[in-house]
């Protein structure tokens, strides 16, 4: 019992610590994620007609670095999921997982900030337990306004290079729309 004691006294003081140990300021290593809402187009399969949706629950998940307060590296994965209920309708996934580089305007919170980055342009379906995965050159671009010093909103858009032949029509670019948790 002492030491479940000691251990919840442990776990609050580091987190109350460091909640109260940033002073606003943007540096150091960070980490975060993002909900929200993707809209990347409905492609039809060809080998069976079956239409899917990229349009649904949009995130992203980044970890990286501040070098000083106006700039960050990180190494992100932002994308769509759409599960669906139909078994013959399918699952996908879209995004993209590279290397983003986020710069504010402003040294403290409520400020603008621009997004610009490349990396793996991945499209993963899942129809009828057969897999069809593709990946190629990808790049994003966006911005977005950090309302507080850990909480921020942003738009991305992203497009890659996709030869999946299963897919026609596919349009290979997204528009996504997150909140994040900026963690530093």
């Amino acid at each position: 019992m002492f030491r479940k004691i000691l251990f919840v006294i442990t776990i609050l003081i580091i987190v109350t610590s460091q909640s109260f140990a940033f002073d606003g300021i943007r540096k150091g290593f960070i980490t975060g994620f993002g909900i929200g809402y993707a809209s990347g187009g409905n492609p039809v399969l060809k080998s069976n007609d079956v239409e899917l949706s990229f349009n649904g629950f949009g995130g992203n998940l980044f970890i990286g670095y501040c070098w000083d307060s106006k700039n960050m590296l990180l190494w992100e994965n932002i994308g769509v999921l759409h599960f669906s209920s139909d078994r013959s309708k399918g699952d996908a996934m879209k995004g993209i997982n590279g290397v983003t580089w986020y710069h504010y305007f402003k040294t403290k919170a409520r400020t603008f900030f621009t997004v610009v980055g490349v990396g793996e342009y991945v499209t993963d379906l899942d129809i009828n337990n057969i897999e069809y995965r593709n990946s190629g050159f990808g790049m994003v671009v966006g911005g977005g306004y950090e309302f507080t010093k850990q909480v921020q909103f942003g738009v991305y858009l992203i497009g890659g290079k996709s030869t999946l032949d299963e897919l026609n029509n596919s349009r290979n670019s997204m528009i996504i729309a997150t909140i994040s948790v900026v963690i530093y």
